[in-house]
């Protein structure tokens, strides 16, 4: 809840811009840019603290069990006691919480990250093999295949999923990681994707609700040897109905989330798959594709981050 918001009246003030916000439960983002014209203040107060963000970074809150969590991804905040009287500087890379007692955790283990190069930094732009799997299918008879490759993008590398042309019919472009990681016993997993559909020619994700313009499978293993998945899709065009569902009709485990075509926007954060996967023992891997006709999507950074 949007409780206090002040911004200069004058170009020439000094005070700056100042938000206010109130969290009760659950999770949101903070993305603060660096093209800000005068200096900001974003205060997020929870249960038992707030959170003061005046830096440009990423960063993400949590109120739940009467904790407030906060982890920086990138930038520097302070979490602080509601009576200002205790508070802890958190930087990249770093979380904490203030628990229900109203006590500060202090700086907590980092969270791990079981993707290998997630921000594609490590290999070469002309070889995705060192960390990643390509896969190209097209219906038959096509002959237009979909591309996986890095590219740099204003300085930072990213992944770019394409498959482009008139009138060429189904197709899907993956890259797959293996990860064989035991997650029993652990805390949380999420997964967290920074990317934009730069382009989308079927609505929504088709008839069948599986082919999106930009998808993440997370395969798994479950406590009984079962193999089983978790799919999110994303899509920027169109309005789901009957005939186009925001859902895969054959395994109906979630909505997909609209995206703004091209657009920049938070990265997506979901939610802990360990509390929405209850049987899932062993993450086997992650798949990134881009389903459908002609689709292009772009991939900065992709996390399977797993608190222990």
């Amino acid at each position: 809840r949007l409780e206090q918001a002040r911004h200069p009246r004058f170009p020439n003030s000094q005070r700056g811009d100042q938000f206010v916000f109130r969290l009760a439960r659950g999770r949101v983002q903070v993305l603060a840019g660096e093209a800000l014209q005068n200096p900001f203040r974003v205060e997020i107060l929870g249960e038992h603290g707030k959170v003061i963000i005046e830096t440009p970074g990423t960063y993400s809150l949590e109120q739940v069990d009467g904790e407030l969590r906060l982890s920086v991804v990138e930038g520097t905040a302070s979490i602080r006691t509601l009576d200002e009287q205790r508070a802890l500087s958190v930087n990249a890379g770093q979380r904490t919480a203030i628990l229900s007692d109203g006590e500060i955790a202090g700086v907590l283990p980092p969270v791990r990250d079981l993707v290998r190069d997630g921000n594609f930094e490590q290999v070469s732009p002309a070889d995705l093999a060192t960390s990643w799997t390509t896969e190209t299918l097209v219906m038959e008879g096509s002959n237009v295949l979909g591309s996986a490759e890095i590219r740099e993008v204003g300085g930072a590398r990213a992944l770019y999923l394409e498959r482009t042309g008139a009138n060429i019919g189904w197709g899907r472009t993956s890259v797959t990681q293996i990860v064989n990681e035991d997650v029993r016993d652990r805390r949380s997993l999420q997964l967290r994707v920074d990317f934009q559909i730069l382009e989308q020619q079927i609505p929504v994700c088709g008839g069948e609700g599986s082919e999106c313009p930009f998808m993440v499978r997370i395969d798994y293993r479950t406590q009984d040897g079962s193999d089983a998945s978790w799919v999110q899709g994303f899509y920027a065009i169109g309005t789901p109905n009957s005939t186009l569902p925001d859902y895969i009709r054959a395994n109906n485990q979630g909505k997909h989330i609209a995206r703004r075509l091209g657009v920049v926007e938070p990265p997506f954060e979901s939610e802990n798959l360990l509390a929405v996967l209850p049987q899932m023992q062993t993450v086997r891997a992650i798949t990134l594709y881009a389903e459908g006709h002609a689709v292009r999507a772009r991939v900065r950074s992709v996390s399977l981050l797993v608190v222990d």
